[in-house]
């Protein structure tokens, strides 16, 4: 006697979406930069949908006594392990700011570009490079800090294999007149206050400011 094997049919994924996502077929998901601290003053930046991260570390910062030049240049990354597709414009919010050190004028500013990497990790860019304008900070600010929005057009639907990455490139340019003076930008997604390293760079973003950097990404939903 054969005896037959009876399998339970699995059901297929169930998403929700509200009636805006379904009506212009585009799915927001927010991310947020975030730093894993190496060892020294290295570190691994990289975007989580997470927001109760703690970020190695508050803001990226650096000192500067000098002319304006550029004072980092780092990668934030989404690792796809599925397939997915992006499609019309990403939003980006990101606190700078910048402490005059006790001389002359602190300044920041920075330089935003999105990135398709392919799995020989080759990069593609996505739309067009923006950048914030200039703040600076001295005798009469001390610190100065301000949150702006940032819009970064796919121009088009782009389309991410699984093993693939999404990558927001920032590239942080400052100018001081002090040894201590420091510039910089949040990227904790837990939202806590910035603060002065020991020994390293002091506070660049005022207690008012959010210290996330929130990049809010559409996703096109198949239906």
């Amino acid at each position: 006697m054969v005896l037959s094997r009876k399998y339970n049919s699995v059901s297929s994924a169930i998403e929700s979406f509200d009636h805006q996502d379904i009506a212009s077929g585009e799915g927001i998901v927010n991310y947020f930069a975030a730093q894993v601290q190496l060892s020294g003053s290295s570190v691994a930046p990289f975007l989580t949908s997470d927001n109760g991260i703690f970020s190695g570390n508050i803001a990226q910062k650096e000192t500067r006594n000098g002319a304006i030049t550029e004072l980092s240049d780092l990668d934030y990354d989404i690792l796809f392990n599925l397939p997915n597709t992006i499609n019309g414009k990403v939003k980006v919010s990101v606190t700078i700011g910048a402490n005059w050190g006790g001389n002359g004028v602190a300044t920041v500013s920075l330089e935003l570009s999105l990135f398709k990497v392919n799995l020989a990790s080759a990069e593609t860019q996505i739309g067009s490079t923006v950048t914030t304008e200039q703040i600076d900070a001295n005798t009469t600010t001390n610190i100065n800090s301000a949150t702006r929005l940032l819009e970064i057009d796919t121009g088009g639907r782009v389309s991410f294999k699984l093993g693939e990455k999404l990558r927001l490139t920032i590239k942080h340019f400052g100018s001081g007149g002090a040894a201590n003076a420091g510039t910089g930008y949040g990227v904790d997604p837990q939202d806590r206050d910035d603060d002065s390293i020991p020994g390293g760079v002091t506070q660049i973003i005022n207690d008012t400011e959010t210290t996330q950097l929130k990049v809010a990404i559409p996703f096109v939903i198949d239906l």
